[in-house]
């Protein structure tokens, strides 16, 4: 009866002993799979917050790109119209000094004959052979025919510097005297019109020169100038 109690008793500790040890085997893995999940778990919130650190950098790092893009192609646009505006404007002036030189050329002659003239009444076959000649209000032909002769010469050069360049729309000459040329001929302008009173022709006379003019509706009908 001893000899049985004693094996059951070594029995029992044993058994106490092995459920400990299993016990505290159990509670390492729990410790050790719980700082495992810990430090997985920091490592993706770390891993999420560096990805979108990285997304924020690199949005911040496009959008500046593009901007400094889209500047730099704007500077491009700007330099490019400037460059063109020099040029027309250049171009315009050099045709400017080319019929002032031909008007200063024929004015010097002692004598020329008249080219046919026409008003509004009076239209030429095409509006492109001629121009049309007006006076100004309180202007009479016999006082300004002298005049009138050497003027109506001009549509030689009105012609070429009108057909080489396609940014004009007409070609204007006009005199202290009233005299009044416009290239090609057109009608509808009203019978005030008084060329000596117009702005650009002003400020032109008072330049003693060349004159680029404020924009300005044109009395032919052609609209902004």
């Amino acid at each position: 009866m001893s000899t049985k109690r004693a094996k059951k008793i070594r029995l029992s500790i044993k058994t106490k002993m092995l459920s400990a040890f299993l016990g505290l085997s159990l509670l390492a893995l729990i410790i050790s799979g719980s700082v495992a999940l810990n430090g997985i778990t920091t490592l993706s919130d770390y891993s999420a917050q560096s990805s979108r650190s990285l997304g924020d950098s690199a949005a911040i790092d496009s959008s500046i790109a593009l901007e400094n893009q889209a500047k730099e192609n704007l500077l491009n646009l700007v330099k490019d119209q400037s460059d063109i505006s020099n040029n027309v404007f250049a171009k315009v002036e050099s045709e400017m000094r080319m019929m002032a030189q031909y008007a200063l050329m024929l004015f010097n002659k002692s004598s020329i004959s008249c080219n046919i003239l026409y008003s509004q009444q009076q239209s030429p076959p095409s509006i492109y052979d001629a121009s049309v000649n007006l006076l100004s209000p309180n202007v009479t032909m016999d006082q300004v025919r002298d005049e009138i002769n050497y003027s109506s010469n001009m549509d030689e050069i009105f012609k070429i510097i009108y057909a080489n360049d396609p940014l004009f729309t007409q070609v204007f000459l006009g005199t202290i005297s009233g005299v009044a040329q416009l290239y090609p001929w057109s009608s509808g302008i009203d019978s005030s019109f008084d060329v000596t009173q117009r702005g650009w022709f002003k400020n032109a006379i008072a330049a003693d020169g060349l004159f680029w003019s404020d924009p300005y509706i044109d009395v032919a009908g052609h609209g902004l100038m």
